[in-house]
Order: C-alpha cells, then sequence, then structure tokens
C-alpha cells in the first residue's frame, strides 16, 4: 500500500492552484542542485512535485512522471527542474516514460519564460549529461 503520508507536512500547505512563479520561489529557496522537481506539461495544466531524498522506493514512485501525470498516455513534456547555484533554473527531459526529444527544450524554456520573464532559464539535454 502506498500512501503520501511522508509528503503530508510539505503538501499541505500549498493550495491546489498556484501562480509558477510560487513553485520558482520555493525552489530557488533551496539552492542545492540535488533538490529537484519531477514536472510534466499536459494540455491544459502542468504539475511539479519536489523530488523527496528519502531512500524509500515507494516514496519516489509517487514522484514519477507516470504517476504525477495520473498514467496520462501523452503528455507535451516532461522533465526536471532545479536551481544551481549560479541563480539560473535548469530544465532537462529526464523522463523514462515520456521521454521529450531533445528539440523539444528550447520551446519548454520559451513557456516557462514567457510565464516567468524575470527568471533565467537554461536547458540541458538528460541524453547528453548523462
Amino acid at each position: 500500500m502506498i500512501t503520501r503520508t511522508p509528503f503530508d507536512d510539505y503538501i499541505d500547505h500549498i493550495p491546489h492552484l498556484v501562480p509558477f512563479d510560487y513553485v520558482l520561489g520555493e525552489l530557488s529557496r533551496e539552492i542545492d542542485p540535488t533538490i529537484r522537481y519531477n514536472f510534466v506539461i499536459a494540455d491544459n495544466y502542468a504539475i511539479f512535485i519536489r523530488m523527496p531524498h528519502f531512500r524509500d522506493r515507494y516514496s519516489r514512485l509517487l514522484c514519477k512522471h507516470i504517476t504525477i501525470s495520473s498514467r496520462a498516455p501523452f503528455a507535451r513534456y516532461a522533465g526536471e527542474i532545479w536551481y544551481n547555484r549560479n541563480g539560473h533554473f535548469l530544465v532537462n527531459n529526464s523522463s523514462g516514460t515520456y521521454r521529450p526529444p531533445d528539440r523539444l527544450i528550447k520551446q519548454v524554456l520559451t513557456f516557462f519564460h514567457h510565464l516567468s520573464p524575470n527568471a533565467y532559464f537554461g536547458g540541458v539535454s538528460f541524453r547528453n549529461s548523462t
């Protein structure tokens, strides 16, 4: 049985719908490149979830792209976003389920810049960084 218990303290104070800048603000508080959010962009929503540092396999399963997208057969994009020590938000296309092509990274960066024009976004191909 999988529950969201390990995440209750973190999730319960966040409203259901939040502005993109709120997500970026939460992420930028932790200037640690090992802290990442998985995200999925679908037709009419985007969902972000902080990746836990738990060693518990079941907790990590709750954060996989297929799980946070409610097993959607199609996603426009899926990857990770993190904040580096230079004050930049970096985005990759690391998703074993949806496997977005490298050419979509630039489009996602344009979309994120449109949502938050004062933030700096950079792209990293998951395939080239391994």
